[in-house]
């Protein structure tokens, strides 16, 4: 560095010059790339954690889903339940006809602990079971089966007129298949990248990069500034951040998934072939990441 070159320099004889020189040239080489593929690794470890947690809750979910549709229709009519009882204070007739329909055709359902503690019973009725709704839609007896027709036929009704405040009130659940990737995702922004801008303006890196021995440095050979160090940690999450702009983007316009997978396998298929593309891109990088290129720094052994 340029510390050594200073002393070669003000070498006063030609032995002293001779020896500062076969010191530098004796040291052991390091190995920066094998350093930043570790690095690597370890910054990947928190996003895939939180991935494979999730991709396994959400097959779960998606399996109970499958098995207890009846659960989906119970939420469906507790939802309208609710934009009735908010629409206006005389619908009292509407609410005893959703709360007939509703004894009528779930109450087998809401005497089953089984299906009602369930990962997808959980997620799906969890508002209607904290402020005690169905406790109170229940505490009644079962409608006669002529009143259960007739609440049947109000129902339908109902749901035919609030369809389209009934869609918008969809429930968002957050442990979707399509949507583990995106938690992640947003995993390392959280524990890595938003770190790494803080580390970035106070010590000019962060912690990992100490552990590891490496610090960042300009085309000058000169210890970056502060200033280029935050933009090139603000460029290294870019691209994920720019990921969840999109998925937050499809899932409240366009009320839909980036990635609508159909099973579980289909997401963990496309998660191990965009992992493996990304751990080949990062690995081929390592000397130098786009990020580096973008803010003009180098990642060099300390």
């Amino acid at each position: 560095d340029r510390d050594d070159l200073a002393k070669v320099e003000k070498s006063v004889s030609l032995d002293e010059a001779q020896a500062a020189i076969e010191r530098i040239t004796s040291r052991r080489s390091i190995s920066v790339k094998s350093r930043t593929a570790m690095l690597l690794a370890v910054t990947l470890v928190v996003p895939a954690f939180f991935a494979l947690s999730l991709l396994t809750v959400s097959i779960v979910l998606s399996n109970q889903r499958a098995a207890m549709p009846e659960i989906a229709k119970l939420a469906e009519a507790l939802r309208l339940r609710e934009i009735v009882e908010r629409g206006s204070p005389n619908n009292v007739q509407k609410l005893d006809s959703i709360n007939n329909y509703i004894r009528a055709n779930f109450r087998d359902l809401y005497d089953d602990p089984s299906r009602m503690e369930s990962l997808y019973g959980q997620t799906q009725l969890v508002n209607a079971k904290m402020n005690g709704e169905l406790v109170d839609i229940f505490a009644k007896p079962n409608p006669s089966p002529e009143v259960a027709d007739q609440a049947k036929s109000e129902f339908l009704l109902i749901r035919d007129q609030e369809s389209k405040t009934l869609a918008l009130s969809k429930q968002f659940n957050a442990l979707e298949p399509s949507l583990a990737l995106l938690w992640a995702i947003m995993a390392w922004l959280e524990f890595i990248w938003f770190p790494s801008l803080f580390t970035a303006i106070f010590f000019r890196g962060g912690l990992l990069l100490r552990a590891f021995g490496l610090t960042l440095v300009d085309r000058r050979a000169q210890r970056a500034s502060r200033l280029r160090v935050f933009a090139r940690m603000f460029c290294t999450g870019i691209f994920p951040l720019l990921a969840i702009v999109a998925g937050i983007w499809a899932n409240v316009v366009l009320q839909t998934t980036l990635f609508p997978f159909q099973s579980g396998f289909q997401l963990a298929t496309f998660g191990a072939v965009n992992l493996a593309c990304m751990a080949a891109f990062l690995f081929r990088s390592r000397r130098r990441f786009y990020s580096d290129r973008l803010a003009g720094t180098y990642l060099v052994g300390m």
